[in-house]
């Protein structure tokens, strides 16, 4: 039986859907058990492999003090996995931070990434800057997960982006390449909560313009999310950064094309689950491309939907738990 401590705390109402999904295909697998993060845990409890996802939340916080002495017990943590010889397994989210760290944590996460004994990315795309050695564990879907929530009838001509909004997501461009198109009866909704209040008042800026451009800029409850995706024509997230992305993978869950930048990653998705539903522009977003993928999205049957087959929780903690007893074994 291993025993495995992940870095995130013990799931809750508002938890990431992928961990809560997750936990629950680790529990679910035979061989496993799961503890959930602690400091107390973390420090004196038995483990035989650590489990880290977004290696900053182990010392977040909202005061420096309180930060700084989070980041003194991640150093005894960081102490006693060296003595203990305990392999870390990391699961490569993102290829960088998109948010900075201060001097004292990004030390900490790089003496953390030195115990890695085995990296699992969360998509298929094995160029520049992907950790090794590293096995393939493809982030699961959310098909199960919104089930339980009805979902809304398809407006037509109706455009949307949701997701937290980060300078890294592209909004902005989507709301000035919006303008450009002239097709009847389109509509472009913006749904997230921004990253800051500068954030906030710049997309309020350039949508004043433009009547059919809708601004919800607040964290949207799982039932609103649901009912805004299924709600759409097209999804539309033009990040100028793409490596791995949960509203993607949620708007596939729900049945909805997608139009997104050009790259790898992003190609390797469309092979996988069906051209026509991740369209994909070269450079910057354009007028030009979001009506060549609208048109192409009413192209679309409806009976059909994306293959997400290698996307199943059950398979998911399979390969968990293989690339657990490969880490623990040093394979």
């Amino acid at each position: 039986m291993i025993r495995v401590l992940t870095s995130y705390r013990e799931p809750t109402a508002t938890t990431n859907p992928y961990v809560v999904q997750l936990n629950r295909a680790l529990i679910a697998e035979p061989g496993l058990t799961v503890a959930n993060f602690s400091f107390r845990e973390a420090l004196l409890g038995a483990y035989d492999v650590f489990h880290v996802h977004w290696p900053e939340t182990l010392f977040n916080a909202r005061s420096a003090g309180r930060r700084f002495l989070k980041q003194l017990l991640v150093l005894l943590l960081l102490v006693r996995l060296r003595l203990t010889r305990v392999p870390v397994v990391w699961t490569a989210h993102n290829l960088a931070n998109h948010e900075s760290l201060d001097p004292f944590g990004a030390w900490l996460v790089r003496r953390l990434r030195s115990r890695v004994r085995l990296y699992i990315r969360i998509n298929a795309y094995d160029g520049e800057g992907v950790p090794e050695p590293s096995v393939v564990i493809l982030h699961g879907h959310y098909r199960d997960w919104f089930a339980q929530y009805p979902q809304a009838a398809t407006v037509p001509g109706r455009i949307v982006f949701f997701g937290l909004v980060r300078p890294y997501k592209g909004v902005e461009d989507l709301i000035a390449a919006f303008a450009g198109v002239h097709a009847d009866g389109v509509t472009l909704q913006v749904s997230g909560r921004p990253l800051n209040a500068e954030t906030a008042a710049e997309l309020v800026r350039l949508a004043a313009p433009d009547g059919r451009v809708g601004l919800d800029l607040r964290f949207l409850e799982e039932s609103e999310l649901v009912a805004l995706v299924s709600s759409a024509e097209l999804v539309v997230l033009p990040y100028r950064e793409m490596y791995n992305s949960g509203s993607l993978l949620a708007a596939l869950s729900l049945g909805k094309p997608v139009l997104v930048p050009r790259g790898p990653v992003n190609e390797l998705v469309a092979a996988e689950v069906g051209e026509a539903w991740v369209m994909t522009y070269p450079g910057s977003i354009t007028a030009a491309a979001i009506e060549t993928a609208l048109g192409a999205a009413r192209a679309l049957p409806g009976s059909e939907r994306p293959n997400l087959d290698l996307r199943e929780w059950e398979l998911t903690g399979k390969l968990h738990a293989s690339a657990y007893r490969r880490a623990i074994n040093g394979l």
